[in-house]
């Protein structure tokens, strides 16, 4: 009876491992900047579920010779254990070198929804909150997703192709701005008369929005409310009114 219950919970924590595995493989080799917090943050239980599997394995390989034994151990250690363990350490290195906590577009969302004036347009770098502090009327016609430059994987992985052939969103289906050219254009056509929701770390960060892009934001806008996490509230400022140097890339 015992044996039969070891086989059972060996095979259980194969298909564990096989299941875990198959996540490390698409982590390492399908996405080229994968982000260690994603699996701290969203998948910590994976973490525990392969540490009982790589346990019950390591367990059951003492019944085996000492060839096989080893075997099945460092590939345990190879496979599982040393990338679980690096993912973990770079997230926490990543937890630590972050000042605070996420930004908080949900509230920042709220302010600009709540100072909001008929007919002005909104450009986001995260719509799914858009949808609970705007009309409807001003999600599908009057609000942009600020993807990001074009040829970073931001700016791919968000958008997609709607039903109707355009590109959309991932959320709500929100005309994207991805490059810097399609930035410039929406900022110059709706100046004065705009509002900008995104945080200081992704105006910092190379994967988002750091370069011309952020320049060109900072440039041809003015705080008007700082939230929590180092979210942001900007209001376009009229063409007149940008400073030169910062949005030289959108030319005179």
């Amino acid at each position: 009876a015992q044996a039969e219950l070891a086989g059972r919970a060996l095979e259980r924590a194969v298909v564990v491992l096989i299941h875990w595995i198959t996540i490390l493989i698409v982590g390492v080799f399908v996405v080229n900047d994968p982000q260690p917090r994603y699996l701290v943050h969203i998948l910590p239980l994976g973490y525990v579920i392969l540490g009982v599997a790589a346990a019950t394995l390591w367990r059951a390989s003492s019944g085996h010779g000492w060839m096989p034994r080893v075997s099945i151990r460092l590939a345990l250690a190879a496979i599982v254990v040393m990338p679980s363990l690096a993912n973990a350490a770079s997230a926490a290195e990543w937890r630590m070198g972050v000042a605070g906590h996420d930004a908080d577009y949900w509230d920042i969302t709220e302010w600009v929804g709540d100072h909001y004036d008929t007919g002005q347009f909104v450009i986001t770098a995260l719509p799914p909150a858009a949808a609970f502090w705007f009309p409807p009327e001003v999600v599908e016609e009057r609000m942009y997703f600020l993807a990001g430059p074009s040829g970073r994987n931001r700016t791919q992985r968000y958008s997609r192709n709607m039903n109707d052939g355009r590109r959309g969103d991932y959320w709500l289906g929100t005309p994207p701005i991805g490059s810097l050219d399609a930035l410039c254009r929406v900022l110059d056509a709706h100046a004065g008369n705009a509002w900008v929701i995104v945080d200081s770390a992704r105006l910092e960060a190379p994967w988002a929005y750091k370069g011309e892009m952020a320049d060109v934001i900072t440039g041809s806008t003015e705080i008007r409310h700082n939230g929590d996490g180092r979210s942001l509230a900007l209001f376009v400022k009229p063409v007149r009114r940008w400073d030169r140097d910062l949005t030289r890339p959108c030319g005179e």
